[in-house]
């Protein structure tokens, strides 16, 4: 496990980013222990090392700012997980509709709803302002991950 060796004099200077940098094999096994793969863990430790950047307490150890980045790590994870957990239910009610509009074989209405649906995309991507709209449809609607998308995007 990564520590950092403070001595007296650092001792008011400890941020917690580096307590981050330092720590963050650890906390991608944490991430990768509650069955999350490399992309999506990538994604949470982004979030973390934001949160660190923006982190103003005054840390007295290194070894409290790594708790609290073990806690806001795995708060991460189960925010992640209850994200996917409305995803899917969305995504499984979605499908239920369709497949009761397909079983009525009426494909009048298939087209319409398929159109209806396609126009309230449309008018949610153009309420995005124009920086988020790229990344936005190459994640939800092309599914590429992080590491793909910042390759795509320099």
């Amino acid at each position: 496990m990564a520590r950092i060796t403070i001595t007296e004099k650092q001792l008011e200077a400890i941020s917690c980013v580096d307590v981050f940098i330092a720590q963050r094999r650890d906390l991608a096994r944490i991430v990768a222990g509650m069955g999350f793969g490399p992309a999506d863990a990538d994604d949470i430790l982004q979030d973390v090392s934001v949160k660190a950047l923006h982190d103003t307490q005054d840390w007295q150890s290194s070894d409290a700012c790594g708790r609290w980045l073990v806690k806001v790590t795995v708060n991460a994870c189960l925010t992640e997980y209850r994200r996917r957990k409305v995803y899917t239910k969305h995504a499984q009610s979605i499908l239920r509709n369709t497949n009761a509009i397909t079983s009525n074989s009426n494909s009048a209405l298939r087209q319409a709803v398929a159109v209806e649906e396609l126009d309230t995309i449309r008018i949610a991507l153009q309420t995005l302002n124009s920086q988020m709209v790229m990344p936005t449809t190459l994640r939800y609607f092309c599914g590429f991950s992080s590491n793909d998308m910042s390759g795509l995007l320099v």
